[in-house]
C-alpha cells in the first residue's frame, strides 16, 4: 500500500499519516523497492532488513502533554467537532508536534494508563431553592434516623412515576444467539396513559403503589389517607417533591390535623427522595421488552412486581440493585 500510494503521487508525510507509520519507515520501504524491485515485497525477501517492529517509547513529558490535550474540548482549540476520537486526537497531537509519530494503539494505551476512557455524558441540576439547605438537612435526617428511632414515627417517601404509555417497549433478555424476542413496531394509538403513585415505607421497608389516570391533588390526599390508615396511632413523616398537587391547601390542612409531616424536597432536587431508586427496576423489569394491550394488564404487572419485591426485600441482590440506582 505504501508503494502504490507513492506511485500515485502521494508525498512521504501524506503516506505516513495515511497508514500510521513514521516518515523514516516509509522512506526506507520506498528506497528498498527502488533498489530491489517487486521481489522486495516478498515476505521471504533476503535483502536488507528494515526495522519496523518494536513499540515507540515516549517520555513522561510527552505523555503528560498527550493526556492534557485529550482532556481539552476540541472546539476550544478551533477544531470543528465536539469530542475527540482516537484518530482525531492523534492528528491533533501530530499537528501540534507533541511527538513526530504515534499509532492509535499506542495512544489508547497511554490514555488507559492514566485512567482516561470514553465516558457517557451525565446531567446535573442546581437547585435555586432559597431554603435548600434546611430542606435537604430535614430530608437527610428523616432518611438516616428512620431505622434508629422508630418511636419518632413512620417515614414514607412518596412520588409519581410516569406517564406510563401503552406502546411496545424495547428491552433486553436472555435468548438464543441472533434470535431475540420481538415486539411490534406498530401499535394502536389513542389508548392513553397512566401514572404510578408510589410510596416507600422506609421504617418497615415496604413498597406501595396505585395507578392513577391523571395527577390530581385529591388522589394524593386519598393515598395519604390510605397510608395513615395503615398507621393510625403513629406520626407519619412523608417525603415528597414540590409538585402543585402535593402543596394544595386541602392536602396541607388534612396533614396538620392528622399528625402527618410533609417534608418537601428542595426545588430541582427530587434525587433526595429515596423512592426514586425504585422506579428504575420497575421500568427495566416490568415495562421494558413488553407490549401491554390495556391499562388493566399494565396495572396487574406492576402490582405483581410490588408484591414480589415486598416478599423479597431481604434478598441481598435486590438490595444491591436498589442501592445501585440510588442517587440521593
Amino acid at each position: 500500500m505504501v508503494i502504490l500510494s507513492s506511485a500515485q503521487g502521494y508525498k512521504v508525510p501524506e503516506i505516513a499519516r495515511m497508514y500510521y507509520l513514521s516518515e523514516k519507515y516509509v522512506r526506507a520501504l520506498i528506497h528498498r523497492f527502488n533498489a530491489e524491485g517487486v521481489r522486495s515485497l516478498n515476505p521471504r525477501f533476503n535483502g536488507p532488513k528494515i526495522r519496523g517492529g518494536g513499540s515507540r517509547t515516549f517520555s513522561e513529558e510527552e505523555k503528560a502533554q498527550i493526556v492534557e490535550l485529550s482532556l481539552l474540548r476540541p472546539k476550544d482549540l478551533g477544531y470543528p467537532f465536539s469530542r475527540w476520537s482516537l484518530d482525531k486526537l492523534r492528528l491533533a497531537i501530530l499537528d501540534r508536534k507533541i511527538v513526530d509519530s504515534i499509532s492509535i494503539e499506542a495512544l489508547r494505551k497511554i490514555l488507559h494508563s492514566h485512567n482516561i476512557t470514553i465516558q457517557r455524558t451525565r446531567t446535573w441540576k442546581e437547585s435555586s431553592d432559597p431554603n435548600f439547605k434546611e430542606k435537604k438537612e430535614r430530608v437527610r435526617e428523616l432518611v438516616t434516623n428512620h431505622a434508629h428511632h422508630p418511636e419518632q414515627g413512620v417515614v414514607i417517601a412518596l412520588d409519581e412515576f410516569g406517564p406510563l404509555a401503552l406502546r411496545p417497549e424495547l428491552g433486553a433478555n436472555w435468548a438464543e444467539m441472533k434470535k431475540p424476542d420481538r415486539v411490534p413496531a406498530t401499535y394502536s394509538r389513542g389508548k392513553g396513559g397512566q401514572h404510578l403513585l408510589a410510596a416507600l415505607d422506609l421504617t418497615h421497608d415496604k413498597l406501595y403503589g396505585w395507578t392513577i389516570p391523571q395527577k390530581r391533588w385529591w388522589r394524593i390526599l386519598a393515598f395519604l389517607k390510605y397510608l395513615k390508615h395503615k398507621h393510625p396511632d403513629t406520626k407519619l413523616h412523608v417525603i415528597l417533591d414540590n409538585h402543585s398537587t402535593h402543596k394544595k391547601e386541602g392536602v396541607k390542612t388534612w396533614a396538620k390535623g392528622n399528625d402527618v409531616e410533609l417534608a418537601y424536597t428542595p426545588t430541582n432536587a427530587s434525587w433526595l427522595n429515596p423512592i426514586e431508586c425504585h422506579f428504575v427496576p420497575i421500568k427495566e423489569l416490568v415495562l421494558r421488552n413488553v407490549y401491554y394491550q390495556d391499562k388493566k394488564e399494565q396495572t396487574r404487572a406492576i402490582r405483581r412486581y410490588i408484591f414480589w419485591r415486598n416478599g423479597h426485600k431481604n434478598d441481598p441482590r435486590l438490595r444491591a440493585m436498589e442501592k445501585r440506582n440510588k442517587v440521593g
